[in-house]
């Protein structure tokens, strides 16, 4: 508020300042659920490699399914950087991977050899 003070314009039309957190209940996916043994297998044949599972403090739509409707969700998709941000960016070959990935898990799921 220093700075304002020294500005002509802004002395006389102070800014103001607020905080408006968004806040939603968090929610915890088992790691063991059916659906995500299933994505890992078809991760794992895609990528020749494990799946990286990994907690964080944000906050997806998957927690609608989570708490409220009784659906296991995670959320799984491309490698990408700067996420949100005007430049932000997304690896296409990975994009490519997912997709497969993501309709294997369907097929497995569904039964479909």
């Amino acid at each position: 508020m220093k700075a304002a003070k020294t500005d002509p314009w802004l002395s006389e039309n102070p800014p103001e300042i607020g905080f408006y957190p968004f806040r939603a209940e968090g929610c915890i996916v088992d790691r063991e659920e059916m659906i995500l043994a299933s994505l890992q297998e078809c991760h794992r044949s895609v990528m020749e490699e494990d799946m990286e599972s990994l907690s964080f403090t944000g906050t997806t739509n998957a927690r609608f399914f989570n708490l409220y409707q009784g659906t296991p969700a995670t959320c799984y998709g491309p490698i990408g950087a700067k996420l949100h941000a005007p430049d932000e960016g997304v690896d296409l070959e990975s994009v490519k991977n997912v997709t497969k990935v993501l309709a294997l898990t369907a097929m497995n799921w569904c039964g479909v050899d």
